[in-house]
């Protein structure tokens, strides 16, 4: 065999990826013996956080092999938690983790964007080291931590709306997350930036803000907008585009968005992207609203192939 025949050990492993995952699933099951003696569970785990249990859902796609894994945070304050892509993308072959954030749903502590973020993190170091001895001591409040079959050199996040702002900054603190998918994506900075021009954008935050207090625990509507105009100071989504523009990144909005309009949250971005050469950034656009309420299977279809175009 000559050397131009020869697959090197991260060849071979991309190969294996490349096969399992398989994009004919997103609308069937798969067969069972696809799974072996591991089938698909979904396993509910207690993340150690900085301010106590972060409650988790892990969903595994089965079959016992580490497999890319994709990490899922919802939004403010979390009424759609996107469990119809965690599920379309576990039947393509990823393994996928959704979490709540310090002081929603019953997650400990007090609710805040820096907590959200730092949860984030949490979750993240939790999947990179769950195979490690003595990591569900480390992870976990209860000790209780399965084999999650985690292939660590591919994992992804995606985040809706506040979610989004959530994971463009995972994206940028850790080189470990691979690709990102960001799904009418808030960059409250921006919004704060723009606000100054225009009121209206800071209304309409100050307003979605306060919709969501009554879930959250530990904060005010007065509280978060103070912390949204402290990321108007080195922290929009343009303050961190170096860092993320070595490594894939999908922007999934719709057009019909009056929450987080596309022009205010992710234009400025785009615009910033293309003055400095940025070619990393794909956008698609859907005729629908902020939650995707009419266009679920069109937002499932998109992650599904948006993550298997970037970890596969």
């Amino acid at each position: 065999m000559n050397d131009s025949q020869k697959m090197r050990p991260a060849q071979k492993q991309a190969s294996e990826c490349t096969k399992w995952l398989n994009l004919n699933y997103m609308w069937m099951d798969r067969p069972s013996y696809d799974f072996g003696e591991v089938p698909p569970e979904i396993i509910g785990i207690l993340a150690k956080g900085k301010r106590g249990r972060i409650f988790c859902t892990y969903l595994t796609a089965g079959n016992p092999r580490p497999k890319p894994t994709v990490i899922i945070c919802h939004g403010y304050p979390g009424n759609e938690q996107n469990f119809d892509v965690a599920a379309t993308l576990r039947r393509v072959g990823f393994n996928v983790m959704t979490f709540h954030y310090s002081g929603s749903w019953g997650s400990d502590g007090n609710f805040s964007f820096a907590n959200c973020i730092e949860d984030a993190t949490t979750v993240l170091d939790l999947l990179l080291h769950s195979q490690e001895p003595g990591a569900a001591d480390r992870y976990t409040t209860d000790g209780n931590l399965p084999n999650l079959y985690v292939d660590t050199d591919r994992i992804a996040v995606l985040g809706h709306s506040m979610g989004g702002m959530v994971a463009y900054h995972l994206l940028a603190q850790r080189p470990e997350i691979k690709a990102a998918a960001l799904v009418s994506p808030a960059d409250f900075g921006q919004m704060v930036v723009l606000s100054r021009s225009n009121e209206q954008n800071v209304k309409t935050l100050r307003d979605v803000l306060d919709s969501g207090i009554d879930w959250l625990c530990g904060t005010s509507g007065e509280a978060l907008l103070n912390e949204a105009e402290g990321f108007a100071d080195g922290n929009t989504f343009i303050d961190k585009l170096e860092a993320v523009s070595n490594r894939r990144l999908a922007i999934i909005a719709g057009s019909k968005d009056t929450i987080t309009p596309i022009d205010t949250n992710v234009k400025p971005l785009l615009d910033k992207a293309e003055s400095t050469g940025c070619t990393s950034i794909d956008l698609q656009v859907f005729g629908t609203d902020h939650m995707f309420s009419d266009s679920r299977c069109q937002l499932c279809e998109a992650s599904a192939r948006f993550f298997v175009d970037a970890l596969g």
